[in-house]
Protein backbone atom coordinates (compact mmCIF):
# COMPACT_ATOMS: atom_id res chain seq x y z
CA UNK A 1 0.00 0.00 0.00
CA UNK A 2 2.87 2.16 0.56
CA UNK A 3 4.43 1.75 -2.71
CA UNK A 4 1.33 2.30 -4.37
CA UNK A 5 0.85 5.52 -2.98
CA UNK A 6 4.82 6.34 -3.35
CA UNK A 7 3.93 5.72 -6.87
CA UNK A 8 1.05 8.01 -7.00
CA UNK A 9 2.46 10.83 -5.06
CA UNK A 10 5.66 10.80 -7.87
CA UNK A 11 3.19 10.89 -10.91
CA UNK A 12 1.55 13.76 -9.50
CA UNK A 13 4.81 15.56 -8.40
CA UNK A 14 6.09 15.04 -11.57
CA UNK A 15 2.72 16.75 -13.31
CA UNK A 16 3.47 19.51 -11.60
CA UNK A 17 6.81 19.95 -12.13
CA UNK A 18 5.95 19.81 -15.65
CA UNK A 19 3.15 22.15 -15.72
CA UNK A 20 4.85 24.66 -13.79
CA UNK A 21 8.66 24.33 -15.83
CA UNK A 22 6.52 24.43 -19.54
CA UNK A 23 4.28 27.70 -18.18
CA UNK A 24 0.97 25.85 -18.87
CA UNK A 25 2.13 23.98 -22.03
CA UNK A 26 2.55 20.46 -20.27
CA UNK A 27 1.65 19.12 -23.70
CA UNK A 28 4.95 19.74 -25.06
CA UNK A 29 6.85 17.38 -23.05
CA UNK A 30 4.15 14.38 -24.32
CA UNK A 31 4.95 12.51 -27.28
CA UNK A 32 1.11 13.48 -28.64
CA UNK A 33 2.10 13.30 -32.36
CA UNK A 34 4.06 9.94 -32.17
CA UNK A 35 1.31 8.24 -29.84
CA UNK A 36 -1.13 9.62 -32.61
CA UNK A 37 0.99 7.98 -35.10
CA UNK A 38 1.49 4.77 -33.35
CA UNK A 39 -2.37 4.12 -32.53
CA UNK A 40 -3.81 5.99 -35.70
CA UNK A 41 -6.15 7.98 -34.14
CA UNK A 42 -5.91 11.31 -31.90
CA UNK A 43 -9.15 9.77 -30.11
CA UNK A 44 -7.25 6.65 -29.27
CA UNK A 45 -4.78 9.01 -27.75
CA UNK A 46 -7.43 10.33 -24.96
CA UNK A 47 -8.96 6.93 -24.59
CA UNK A 48 -5.41 5.71 -23.51
CA UNK A 49 -4.75 8.15 -20.96
CA UNK A 50 -8.28 7.72 -19.61
CA UNK A 51 -7.41 4.26 -18.94
CA UNK A 52 -4.54 5.04 -17.11
CA UNK A 53 -5.98 7.93 -14.80
CA UNK A 54 -8.56 5.10 -14.52
CA UNK A 55 -5.92 2.26 -13.66
CA UNK A 56 -4.50 4.92 -11.15
CA UNK A 57 -8.00 5.85 -9.07
CA UNK A 58 -8.36 2.10 -8.88
CA UNK A 59 -5.49 1.60 -7.04
CA UNK A 60 -6.23 4.57 -5.25
CA UNK A 61 -9.29 2.77 -4.18
CA UNK A 62 -7.74 -0.55 -3.71
CA UNK A 63 -5.20 0.83 -1.14
CA UNK A 64 -7.66 2.53 0.77
CA UNK A 65 -9.79 -0.68 1.53
CA UNK A 66 -10.05 -1.97 5.21
CA UNK A 67 -7.76 -4.64 5.07
CA UNK A 68 -4.83 -2.43 3.71
CA UNK A 69 -4.93 0.74 6.60
CA UNK A 70 -2.32 0.44 8.93
CA UNK A 71 -4.96 1.22 12.34
CA UNK A 72 -2.78 1.92 15.42
CA UNK A 73 -3.22 -0.96 18.55
CA UNK A 74 -4.21 0.34 21.69
CA UNK A 75 -1.68 -0.21 24.47
CA UNK A 76 -2.34 -2.55 27.85
CA UNK A 77 -4.48 -0.51 30.31
CA UNK A 78 -2.46 0.52 32.92
CA UNK A 79 -1.59 -1.85 36.11
CA UNK A 80 -2.05 -0.45 39.58
CA UNK A 81 1.42 0.21 41.06
CA UNK A 82 2.36 -0.41 44.36
CA UNK A 83 4.57 2.79 46.03
CA UNK A 84 5.91 2.82 49.32
CA UNK A 85 4.43 4.25 51.86
CA UNK A 86 5.99 6.07 55.23
CA UNK A 87 6.54 3.43 57.29
CA UNK A 88 7.01 0.76 55.08
CA UNK A 89 10.78 0.06 56.21
CA UNK A 90 10.03 0.01 59.64
CA UNK A 91 7.23 -2.46 59.21
CA UNK A 92 9.59 -4.96 57.28
CA UNK A 93 12.40 -4.39 59.86
CA UNK A 94 10.21 -5.45 62.99
CA UNK A 95 8.70 -8.25 61.04
CA UNK A 96 12.04 -9.77 60.13
CA UNK A 97 13.93 -11.48 62.79
CA UNK A 98 17.56 -10.93 61.22
CA UNK A 99 16.56 -7.13 59.70
CA UNK A 100 18.61 -5.36 62.58
CA UNK A 101 21.10 -8.45 63.31
CA UNK A 102 24.50 -7.34 63.35
CA UNK A 103 26.65 -8.55 59.68
CA UNK A 104 23.32 -9.78 58.52
CA UNK A 105 20.53 -7.60 58.67
CA UNK A 106 19.90 -5.20 56.05
CA UNK A 107 18.44 -2.14 58.20
CA UNK A 108 21.10 0.19 59.91
CA UNK A 109 20.37 -0.50 63.64
CA UNK A 110 21.71 3.36 64.38
CA UNK A 111 19.41 5.08 62.14
CA UNK A 112 16.36 3.34 63.55
CA UNK A 113 17.28 4.64 66.65
CA UNK A 114 17.90 7.65 65.25
CA UNK A 115 14.98 8.26 63.53
CA UNK A 116 12.71 6.90 66.56
CA UNK A 117 14.71 8.95 69.15
CA UNK A 118 13.95 12.35 67.22
CA UNK A 119 10.02 11.49 66.15
CA UNK A 120 9.62 11.52 69.95
CA UNK A 121 11.50 14.80 70.28
CA UNK A 122 9.44 15.99 67.68
CA UNK A 123 6.32 14.82 69.86
CA UNK A 124 7.18 16.47 72.79
CA UNK A 125 7.54 19.85 71.17
CA UNK A 126 4.06 19.62 69.88
CA UNK A 127 2.24 18.06 72.50
CA UNK A 128 3.97 18.55 75.66
CA UNK A 129 4.79 22.26 74.39
CA UNK A 130 8.82 21.49 75.35
CA UNK A 131 11.25 23.69 73.58
CA UNK A 132 13.78 21.09 71.28
CA UNK A 133 16.37 21.31 74.69
CA UNK A 134 13.98 20.60 77.02
CA UNK A 135 12.71 17.41 74.85
CA UNK A 136 15.57 16.30 74.22
CA UNK A 137 17.10 16.21 78.01
CA UNK A 138 13.37 14.02 78.91
CA UNK A 139 14.74 11.49 76.18
CA UNK A 140 17.83 10.99 77.20
CA UNK A 141 17.37 10.62 80.76
CA UNK A 142 14.04 8.27 79.93
CA UNK A 143 11.69 10.48 81.58
CA UNK A 144 9.19 10.86 78.39
CA UNK A 145 7.57 7.14 78.98
CA UNK A 146 6.89 4.96 81.34
CA UNK A 147 7.90 1.87 79.27
CA UNK A 148 11.19 0.97 80.88
CA UNK A 149 12.48 -1.12 77.62
CA UNK A 150 11.48 2.48 75.18
CA UNK A 151 13.13 4.69 77.69
CA UNK A 152 16.25 2.33 78.05
CA UNK A 153 16.20 2.44 74.12
CA UNK A 154 16.25 5.89 73.71
CA UNK A 155 18.36 7.11 76.78
CA UNK A 156 21.95 7.72 77.35
CA UNK A 157 23.82 5.47 79.05
CA UNK A 158 21.57 4.13 81.11
CA UNK A 159 22.47 1.09 83.93
CA UNK A 160 24.60 -1.74 82.44
CA UNK A 161 22.57 -4.07 84.33
CA UNK A 162 19.39 -2.44 83.02
CA UNK A 163 20.49 -2.98 79.39
CA UNK A 164 21.86 -6.20 79.78
CA UNK A 165 18.92 -7.50 80.98
CA UNK A 166 16.89 -5.67 78.51
CA UNK A 167 19.43 -7.46 75.30
CA UNK A 168 18.92 -11.05 77.48
CA UNK A 169 15.08 -10.86 77.44
CA UNK A 170 15.34 -10.07 73.76
CA UNK A 171 17.24 -12.57 72.76
CA UNK A 172 15.43 -15.58 74.52
CA UNK A 173 12.61 -14.53 72.21
CA UNK A 174 14.88 -14.99 69.39
CA UNK A 175 14.85 -10.98 68.41
CA UNK A 176 17.67 -8.33 68.69
CA UNK A 177 17.24 -5.94 71.29
CA UNK A 178 17.48 -3.44 68.50
CA UNK A 179 14.53 -4.63 67.51
CA UNK A 180 12.79 -5.14 70.64
CA UNK A 181 13.74 -1.40 71.56
CA UNK A 182 12.36 -0.09 68.90
CA UNK A 183 8.89 -1.63 68.79
CA UNK A 184 8.06 -0.99 72.46
CA UNK A 185 9.43 2.79 71.89
CA UNK A 186 6.69 3.01 68.56
CA UNK A 187 4.22 1.28 70.80
CA UNK A 188 4.77 3.72 73.79
CA UNK A 189 4.46 6.61 70.92
CA UNK A 190 1.21 5.41 69.52
CA UNK A 191 0.25 4.94 73.32
CA UNK A 192 0.90 8.67 74.50
CA UNK A 193 -0.60 10.18 71.56
CA UNK A 194 -3.74 8.23 71.89
CA UNK A 195 -3.92 9.30 75.71
CA UNK A 196 -3.39 13.28 74.83
CA UNK A 197 -6.12 12.98 71.73
CA UNK A 198 -8.41 11.41 74.15
CA UNK A 199 -7.56 13.77 77.03
CA UNK A 200 -8.14 16.97 74.33
CA UNK A 201 -11.41 15.56 73.00
CA UNK A 202 -12.47 15.44 76.92
CA UNK A 203 -11.43 18.81 77.75
CA UNK A 204 -13.59 20.06 74.71
CA UNK A 205 -16.94 18.29 75.21
CA UNK A 206 -19.45 20.88 76.37
CA UNK A 207 -20.30 20.42 80.12
CA UNK A 208 -23.74 19.01 80.90
CA UNK A 209 -26.77 21.05 82.21
CA UNK A 210 -28.13 19.94 85.13
CA UNK A 211 -31.80 18.29 84.26
CA UNK A 212 -35.09 18.25 85.85
CA UNK A 213 -34.69 16.12 89.27
CA UNK A 214 -31.33 18.80 90.65
CA UNK A 215 -33.52 21.23 89.83
CA UNK A 216 -36.39 20.21 92.57
CA UNK A 217 -33.58 19.36 94.94
CA UNK A 218 -32.30 22.22 94.63
CA UNK A 219 -35.84 24.39 95.21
Amino acid sequence: MKLRRAGLGLVGIAAVAGFLLTDGSIATLLPVDAAVGLLGNDYLVVAAVAAVGFALALLLVLSGRPGNVDEVTTPDPERAVSLPVPGDDFDAAMGSRIALVPLVGGTDRSGMRDRLRADVVHWLMRSENYSRTEAELQVATGNWTDDPDAALFLADGGSRTDRASAMLRSWLRLRPWVQVGALRTARALVDASEEVDATARRAERPETTAGPESEVTGS
